[in-house]
């Protein structure tokens, strides 16, 4: 992928300097300049959904337990676009004309005090902060797509004279631009399948799909009881019913079911939190989970020497699920550091990081670039002076020789593609296969001859009962297996 990356920019850099400096190719230089600004910038993540699904949970979680600052939600409603920077800073951006802003962290609360007439026109906010998460992607955390507030929420939108379409509208907008979407379902609303789902079927997203979009399942602990010690049995089987929805797996790779307040807390575990996890954990198993699941009585008991107080914080931060959890492993022999690592893992947030990371970063940099070649194709400028036109076609050249020498990726990315959102004739089993030579899932471990494999796709490239889509498929799945077969003779 840095391979790609560089080759493109080196492409787009090259065109760029085709055009020269023709004025009537202005706009053709700008719109140059912003595809390779996106080639270059890290991928970013979108997180959408209702604004009860917990998708600030989530952003929490994956950022390792880091709070967005006080004040985010007065000024915008929680969209704010989170970046990795050595200095900690603010910039406000502004939709009515109005400069960007930058400030420090520590200015919000101020901002917050502004005037309404000030506030009024914002955009979203730019968050930088100095964590590891932020060096793989950028995330946006979006408001909602609740068509109504409730009355705290719209006292908040009237203040800053903005409408929940505005704000509906605002979060679908920083969607379309990120390189891949998070689709947050909460498992603790009550609704059926048909209202959580009604959200993103009608989502006005360009290209939304299984390479570029997942969902959520979160709030999974709020299935937990003590009679029901394993929430995720449940909620496994409400995502794959949600999968089976028409039109559902042609819209997202896969929904995942997390444990998002456990997620959070895995980042967020101090000392404090492990030592008088360790004491709750002294207690009989079966007894703690009966009195943990006994709501706010946990907290009057005498008997515990930790205090109410401290049992009440652990219980909202990492939920009745999480602590009995967490108790659990500090039972098995968890120290500080294994116990971390045991909630990001059991509440599924390793699952959920491996997938952005793996399955959208891999992909990332193509994504970018047949989204530019897209752009490139809708460009027609007319009535271009004769210097211009022979410019503006040098340009295009360097483009085109581009596309051709990186076709290779460009067409996996097709045939992933077709596979996903259904127009590949393939057996089930020889999807899968697809998926895994050309990187989805870790990548394919070819055992025995490889050249077995080339043989018995090189067949399905000719098969007279598949279309041209499909045998046009199983060529690209033949080179790739001639690739690793050629790789691994050099070794």
């Amino acid at each position: 992928m840095r391979e790609l990356r560089a080759s493109v920019t080196a492409s787009f850099e090259r065109a760029r300097l085709a055009l020269g400096g023709h004025p009537a190719l202005d706009p053709v230089r700008r719109s140059l300049d912003d595809q390779m600004a996106k080639l270059r910038a890290p991928m970013t993540v979108a997180l959408v959904g209702r604004v009860s699904c917990g998708k600030s949970t989530l952003v929490n979680a994956l950022l390792g337990g880091y709070q967005v600052p006080t004040g985010v939600n007065e000024l915008t409603l929680n969209i704010a676009i989170l970046r990795y920077g050595a200095v900690p800073g603010l910039t406000v951006h502004y939709d009515d004309g109005r400069p960007p802003e930058r400030h420090d962290l520590h200015e919000l609360e101020a901002l917050v005090g502004r005037q309404a007439q000030d506030l009024k026109g914002i955009s979203h906010l730019e968050v930088v902060a100095d964590l590891d998460q932020l060096r793989s992607f950028d995330l946006v955390d979006t408001v909602g797509l609740d068509a109504h507030f409730g009355d705290e929420s719209g006292k908040t939108l009237g203040f800053l004279g903005r409408t929940g379409a505005d704000v509906r509208s605002s979060s679908l907008t920083h969607a379309a631009r990120a390189d891949a979407i998070v689709l947050a379902f909460a498992r603790g609303l009550n609704l059926d399948d048909a209202a959580l789902l009604a959200d993103f079927r009608g989502l006005d997203i360009a290209g939304l799909g299984p390479l570029n979009a997942l969902g959520v399942l979160n709030k999974v602990e709020m299935g937990w009881s003590a009679d029901r010690p394993d929430p995720f049995q449940d909620a496994d089987r409400v995502a794959a019913r949600l999968m089976s929805a028409p039109g559902v797996r042609t819209t997202m790779l896969t929904i995942l079911p997390v444990a998002g307040l456990m997620a959070s807390a895995a980042g967020t575990c101090t000392e404090t939190d492990f030592a008088d996890l360790t004491e709750l954990s002294r207690l009989d198993p079966g007894e703690l989970a009966e009195r943990v699941d006994r709501g706010e009585i946990f907290f009057e008991y005498a008997d515990i020497d930790v205090p109410g107080d401290r049992r009440a914080d652990l219980v909202r931060r990492f939920s009745e699920f999480g602590v009995v959890t967490a108790c659990a492993l500090i039972r098995d022999g968890a120290d500080l550091p294994a116990l971390r690592s045991e909630l990001a893992d059991r509440s599924r947030l390793t699952t959920l990081r491996g997938l952005l990371l793996d399955h959208f970063g891999r992909r990332a940099d193509v994504i970018k670039t047949t989204g530019a070649l897209g752009w490139l194709r809708t460009l027609r400028p007319v009535g271009l002076p004769v210097r211009a036109e022979v410019a503006y076609g040098r340009a295009l050249g360097e483009l085109s020789l581009m596309e051709a020498r990186e076709s290779v990726a460009l067409e996996q990315l097709k045939v992933l593609r077709d596979g996903y959102e259904g127009r590949l004739g393939l057996s089930p089993e020889d999807l899968e296969e697809s998926r895994r030579v050309l990187g989805e899932h870790g990548g394919v471990e070819v055992s025995g001859d490889v050249g077995d494999r080339v043989r018995y796709w090189s067949e399905l490239a000719f098969h007279p009962g598949f279309d041209v889509v499909t045998r046009n498929a199983a060529r690209v799945v033949r080179a790739a297996y001639t690739n690793l077969a050629q790789r691994g003779s050099r070794q």
